[in-house]
């Protein structure tokens, strides 16, 4: 079913810009409208729910496992780093029915998306049996960047949309693809064109705190910064770049105040989560783009999909980062790099006063608790 529908996809980079058009029929906002005797339905054609949801979910009380079990690929054992073939889990819990809810909330599932945006763009379903919604906390992320030890792929990006963000099931998951994939048909693009945006730095932090009644749990430092000369406000968290000059004549500390956790990525998972509380407190949509594996994250607030008027392109985590899946063929054909920025600056971005109050918050926060240096 994914090679039929990767063999109807087209893409096509967008005159005199980074951003590149995607289009596949599946996705047509037309199909949805047409009206037609049943026995001339197309019998290859989805329901509006498939179509909008990546995977099934019945309700509140229905187990997504079950329901998704066709679609499972394999396992992914985060914690112990580990692929899990599905058939041989599905021997094991046979063999073994008292540990069937500790090997449930162990491992996660990655399951074929109907719709791809490439070869190998999967979704890892997380914590399903626990049926945790689509929040996202630095706990969540320190485990989801596992995955990168799993497939260290340079080319392999995580995305997610937060609920209010083109979210349409309230399960946590995300997208796992490959951009080598997905812009295998753009010439010499590799990336999501938003990781080639311009970025002004606002404030850096080694994660120290201030008080010495504190237990420092870090040992690598991060960098703040945000998206310049994009469409979207977004914020980029990036570990901390230390002079390696400065590394090598600094004298190893005695005491282990200096944090015991030198994995970049848990910095980054850390910084991030202060992110995502403001955004979540304050009731802020916003979605997410994973790279580098996992030292740098893309964090992008915007205003509920709900409220976006007339588009002609979905506003998923994809779109706002440069591939943009659109709605209708002429929409593929016509799109130029005006209209993409304009759309995004008047309907989903979040206006200069609102992205300032949660960068001043963001700064605060940190400034407060941790050494930092603003910008």
């Amino acid at each position: 079913e994914d090679k039929i529908f990767l063999e109807q996809s087209k893409f096509r980079s967008v005159e005199d810009s980074t951003i590149v058009a995607f289009y596949n029929p599946r996705h047509d906002v037309n199909r949805f409208f047409a009206k037609g005797d049943e026995e001339d339905d197309d019998d290859n054609s989805l329901d509006l729910d498939d179509d909008l949801n990546v995977f099934k979910n019945e309700g509140t009380d229905s187990d997504l496992i079950e329901q998704n079990k066709d679609k499972i690929l394999y396992y992914v054992d985060l914690e112990n780093e580990e692929i899990i073939d599905a058939d041989k889990r599905e021997s094991s819990k046979e063999d073994c029915d008292d540990c069937e809810e500790e090997v449930d909330s162990s491992v996660h599932p990655v399951l074929f998306n109907q719709f791809p945006l490439g070869k190998d763009h999967n979704i890892l379903l997380m914590f399903a049996t626990a049926g945790l919604p689509q929040v996202l906390s630095d706990e969540i992320l320190d485990l989801l960047f596992q995955i990168f030890r799993l497939f260290p792929d340079r080319h392999l990006r995580i995305g997610y949309n937060s609920m209010g963000a083109e979210c349409w099931i309230n399960n946590l998951h995300f997208h796992l693809l490959s951009t080598d994939n997905v812009f295998s048909e753009v010439e010499d693009t590799k990336k999501f064109p938003i990781e080639d945006a311009p970025l002004v730095k606002i404030l850096d932090s080694t994660l120290q705190h201030k008080s010495e009644d504190e237990i420092n749990m870090y040992s690598v430092g991060v960098e703040f910064y945000i998206t310049e000369e994009w469409p979207v406000k977004a914020f980029v968290v990036k570990p901390l770049k230390r002079d390696e000059e400065e590394s090598k004549d600094e004298e190893p500390k005695e005491d282990n105040t200096f944090g015991d956790s030198p994995d970049p990525t848990a910095s980054v998972a850390h910084a991030v989560g202060g992110i995502l509380n403001i955004l979540i407190d304050s009731n802020t949509p916003h979605n997410l783009l994973i790279s580098d594996q996992g030292e740098t994250v893309y964090v992008i607030p915007r205003k509920f999909d709900l409220l976006i008027n007339a588009a002609n392109f979905s506003t998923e985590f994809n779109d706002l980062c440069g591939l943009v899946k659109c709605k209708d063929e002429k929409t593929f054909e016509n799109l130029t790099d005006s209209q993409y920025k304009k759309f995004l600056k008047k309907e989903v971005s979040l206006d200069t006063e609102a992205f300032t109050k949660i960068k001043d918050e963001l700064i605060t926060k940190f400034v407060k608790e941790y050494e930092c240096t603003e910008y």
